[in-house]
């Protein structure tokens, strides 16, 4: 029943996370973006 206890836990944390994701989204995409910029070898930052 352990296992049982560690699931609905993770799947607990994965909601609190998905919330805060959400409302951290503009700024996640702002580093996905740059991210990808700096791999396409292109540097916004210089």
């Amino acid at each position: 029943m352990a296992g049982v206890a560690i699931v609905l836990q993770s799947v607990a944390f994965s909601k609190n996370n998905m919330i805060t994701l959400y409302r951290h989204s503009d700024h996640l995409g702002f580093m996905l973006q740059l991210a990808s910029k700096s791999a396409a070898g292109q540097h916004p930052w210089l």
